[in-house]
């Protein structure tokens, strides 16, 4: 593939939490996308439920989901963030992962020329943990990485 100097087609990697939708992160990342002339990718991790530890609580009258289904509602739900924060933009491409967040999303930005991640969301009870997987992500990550503020930051 022949580009000119100094341009850079490779992708823009946006991680998408399908807890708060991150609109911040896909704005910024659909601009910057725009201005870099390169192709968007929304990616959102999953993990199937796990039974919590001690005694086996009673049997649910749901079956489980299977991962197939998971998987299906995960790229819904991230689809409808994606539109819910930059409207029917169909040259942004979607992905749901199975995988822990850290992992997908530095497997997904292994030949981007950006990831971009949404602000830490304070309210989670493990901000600790969240922090943690941040700086995992930063200091593995093949490509720079913009991490937005807090959409209360600067008095907006």
């Amino acid at each position: 593939m022949s580009t000119s100097a100094g341009s850079d087609t490779r992708v823009i990697v946006v991680g998408v939490s399908l807890t708060s939708g991150s609109p911040t992160a896909l704005r910024w990342a659909l601009a910057e996308a725009s201005v870099r002339q390169a192709p968007l990718h929304a990616v959102t991790a999953w993990r199937p439920p796990i039974a919590p530890p001690g005694p086996a609580p009673r049997p649910s009258t749901f079956p489980p989901m299977l991962p197939a289904e998971i998987q299906t509602r995960t790229e819904t739900a991230l689809a409808e963030a994606v539109r819910q924060a930059v409207g029917d933009d169909s040259s942004i491409t979607c992905t749901a992962l199975r995988g822990n967040t850290a992992t997908v999303l530095l497997a997904s930005a292994s030949h981007a020329q950006l990831l971009v991640l949404g602000p830490m969301d304070e309210s989670l009870t493990d901000a600790l943990l969240q922090r943690h997987r941040f700086m995992a992500i930063m200091k593995r990550a093949p490509c720079p990485v913009v991490i937005m503020p807090p959409a209360d930051i600067g008095g907006r």
